[in-house]
């Protein structure tokens, strides 16, 4: 039997993490503004904090890209950013940023058919962001990697315990995007 590798791993470890993150991100109503809003803000807010820590360089294109265009959306309706205290460890190995955001790529069409869905997409307002390129080169390249990187390393414990904090980040910000966070003047 094959040695177990990170991609397995990661599955296995962060299942609850992730599904926790699903749960909460399911809670916003697509169809709406203020649900479109909260949901803008949530990944913009993400992405500026990830956006400080070291990436890998295909992550961080796609991160450039994303957060251009979350700030376009939300600039172009005259909404702040989300103000927040959440941070992450600077010390965050690039593969865990890899293996979420571009995982999050994936569930993003199903996202995208909710936003469609819903009056507010006739108004355009999430557009740039919801019909932004789904980067699936950066989750192919992560699977490449990840499924040649042994589970049990000590780079391995750091790229799970990365990716845990990184779903506990989107996590605490959805929750404060939901519970109308105070946001920037």
């Amino acid at each position: 039997m094959p040695e177990p590798h990170l991609r397995q791993r990661l599955i296995v470890d962060l299942a609850t993490s992730h599904q926790r993150l699903d749960d909460r991100v399911s809670q916003f109503d697509l169809g709406k503004k203020s649900g479109v809003t909260a949901f803008l803000l949530m990944h913009e807010a993400g992405l500026s904090v990830l956006s400080r820590n070291q990436l890998c360089p295909d992550t961080s294109t796609m991160i450039t890209d994303l957060h251009a265009r979350l700030k376009s959306d939300l600039a172009a309706h005259q909404i702040a950013s989300l103000s927040t205290n959440q941070s992450l460890a600077t010390d965050t190995h690039p593969m865990a940023a890899k293996y979420v955001l571009a995982g999050s790529r994936l569930g993003a069409e199903v996202l995208k058919r909710r936003w469609l869905d819903g009056a507010v997409s006739k108004t355009g307002f999430g557009e740039a962001y919801m019909r932004a390129p789904r980067h699936i080169e950066v989750w192919k390249q992560f699977l490449a990697e990840a499924s040649l990187m042994p589970a049990q390393t000590k780079v391995a414990d750091k790229i799970v315990d990365g990716a845990s904090a990184i779903f506990d980040l989107y996590f605490n910000l959805a929750e404060e995007a939901l519970n109308g966070a105070v946001f920037n003047a």
